[in-house]
Protein backbone atom coordinates (compact mmCIF):
# COMPACT_ATOMS: atom_id res chain seq x y z
CA UNK A 1 0.00 0.00 0.00
CA UNK A 2 2.64 2.20 0.47
CA UNK A 3 4.12 1.80 -2.65
CA UNK A 4 0.59 2.51 -4.42
CA UNK A 5 0.52 5.61 -2.43
CA UNK A 6 4.34 6.62 -3.36
CA UNK A 7 3.31 6.12 -7.00
CA UNK A 8 -0.21 8.32 -7.23
CA UNK A 9 1.32 11.02 -5.06
CA UNK A 10 4.45 11.36 -7.51
CA UNK A 11 2.01 11.45 -10.28
CA UNK A 12 0.02 14.24 -9.16
CA UNK A 13 2.99 16.22 -8.29
CA UNK A 14 4.51 15.36 -11.51
CA UNK A 15 1.23 16.06 -13.66
CA UNK A 16 -0.62 18.66 -11.56
CA UNK A 17 1.14 21.52 -13.25
CA UNK A 18 0.96 20.19 -16.88
CA UNK A 19 -2.86 19.90 -16.69
CA UNK A 20 -3.17 23.46 -14.73
CA UNK A 21 -1.12 25.10 -17.53
CA UNK A 22 -2.91 23.23 -20.16
CA UNK A 23 -6.51 24.37 -18.58
CA UNK A 24 -5.19 28.11 -18.28
CA UNK A 25 -3.61 28.14 -21.82
CA UNK A 26 -7.04 26.72 -22.92
CA UNK A 27 -9.33 29.60 -20.63
CA UNK A 28 -7.27 32.24 -21.80
CA UNK A 29 -5.90 34.07 -24.47
CA UNK A 30 -2.48 33.94 -23.56
CA UNK A 31 -0.23 31.98 -25.25
CA UNK A 32 2.31 30.27 -22.53
CA UNK A 33 5.03 29.26 -24.40
CA UNK A 34 7.62 30.41 -22.49
CA UNK A 35 10.31 28.77 -20.23
CA UNK A 36 7.26 28.06 -17.57
CA UNK A 37 5.76 25.49 -20.45
CA UNK A 38 9.11 23.82 -21.12
CA UNK A 39 9.46 23.41 -17.32
CA UNK A 40 6.31 22.46 -16.84
CA UNK A 41 6.73 19.39 -19.72
CA UNK A 42 10.20 18.72 -17.97
CA UNK A 43 8.32 18.03 -14.40
CA UNK A 44 5.69 16.05 -16.68
CA UNK A 45 8.11 13.57 -18.12
CA UNK A 46 9.83 13.42 -14.83
CA UNK A 47 7.18 10.86 -13.64
CA UNK A 48 8.12 8.85 -16.01
CA UNK A 49 11.83 8.87 -14.86
CA UNK A 50 10.55 8.05 -10.76
CA UNK A 51 8.75 5.59 -11.13
CA UNK A 52 11.25 2.56 -11.80
CA UNK A 53 13.34 4.43 -9.41
CA UNK A 54 10.46 4.52 -7.01
CA UNK A 55 9.95 0.77 -7.82
CA UNK A 56 13.65 -0.65 -7.44
CA UNK A 57 14.07 1.41 -3.83
CA UNK A 58 10.99 0.25 -2.00
CA UNK A 59 9.60 -3.12 -3.60
CA UNK A 60 11.80 -6.09 -2.42
CA UNK A 61 10.51 -8.31 -5.49
CA UNK A 62 11.89 -5.67 -7.86
CA UNK A 63 15.04 -5.58 -5.95
CA UNK A 64 15.37 -9.11 -6.38
CA UNK A 65 15.02 -9.65 -9.78
CA UNK A 66 17.38 -6.57 -10.84
CA UNK A 67 20.20 -7.78 -8.45
CA UNK A 68 19.68 -11.28 -10.22
CA UNK A 69 19.77 -9.80 -13.85
CA UNK A 70 22.77 -8.03 -12.80
CA UNK A 71 24.29 -10.97 -11.53
CA UNK A 72 24.42 -10.15 -7.68
CA UNK A 73 25.56 -12.40 -5.37
CA UNK A 74 22.96 -13.70 -2.54
CA UNK A 75 19.90 -13.23 -4.90
CA UNK A 76 16.65 -14.93 -3.58
CA UNK A 77 14.85 -14.84 -5.77
CA UNK A 78 14.37 -18.00 -8.13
Amino acid sequence: MKIVTVIVGAFFLCRTPFFVDYFVGGVSDVKQYGIISEVVYLIQYANSFLNPIIYATMAPDFQAVFRSILGCRGSTYS
